[in-house]
């Protein structure tokens, strides 16, 4: 069995520009609100613990949001920001 031999030839620039992009992409997705699905996936937590532990807490409820009957949305930023502040209480 004979192998392949395979030559590619690449513009640097254009790789490192497209590269960037990406990047660049990622690093400003930016979140407005999460759910609770997103939640648990951002900070590693199940969602019993959250619904148990974090959002049960006076710093986070605040940035609840529910229309009706509706799924419930917390604030990005301000959601993440008490979060961290409880964490920081934990040993």
């Amino acid at each position: 069995m004979t192998l392949a031999d395979v030559r590619v030839d690449l513009d640097e620039k254009q790789l490192r520009d497209y590269i960037n992009k990406k990047m660049d992409e990622q690093l400003h997705q930016v979140y407005w609100t999460i759910d609770i699905n997103k939640f648990s996936e951002l900070t590693g937590m199940s969602k019993s613990t959250l619904e148990n532990v974090i959002l049960q807490d006076p710093r986070i409820k605040q940035y609840e949001r529910k229309k009706d009957r509706s799924k419930r949305y917390w604030l990005y930023e301000q959601t993440m920001e008490a979060y961290l502040n409880i964490l920081d209480e934990w040993e």
